[in-house]
């Protein structure tokens, strides 16, 4: 009634069997197999500095625009803020990832947030006017 398991399958289903554990581990990892093309992905706006050596306190809304380009993020009860976020990871490395936060006081240019340098911007703690 009961059929018996060969040394040979016990040893496939062991081998089988023990081959998932890496998978529940808790730190992630990363199967590469030889001669696979990964792709670099690029999210957001790009954000490069001739484009911050740009920007100067007092420009409107539609002087940013031309120079940042449109924002990824932005509050539409209240103009005060708007937010350029940008990820670029090149195929199968870690992600890297800027953020900009461009804060106008009375519809003009005066300050930003982030982890950036804008030359000719101070750093605002808060955006509140």
């Amino acid at each position: 009634m009961y059929k018996r398991v060969t040394p040979a399958a016990a040893i496939m289903l062991a081998v089988l069997t023990g081959g998932c554990s890496w998978l529940s581990e808790n730190e992630p990892r990363q199967v590469t197999f030889p001669g696979v093309y990964r792709i670099d992905i690029q999210q957001g706006n790009r954000i490069e500095q001739n484009m911050l050596d740009q920007l100067r306190p007092g420009m409107t809304h539609d002087q940013v625009l031309y120079v940042m380009g449109s924002p990824l993020l932005e509050d539409s009860y209240n103009n005060q803020w708007w937010g350029y976020i940008y990820s670029y990871q090149k195929g199968g490395h870690t992600r890297e990832q800027k953020q900009l936060t461009l804060i106008f006081r009375n519809g003009v240019l005066a300050g930003y947030r982030g982890d950036v340098k804008v030359p000719g911007l101070s750093v605002l703690a808060q955006d509140s006017s």
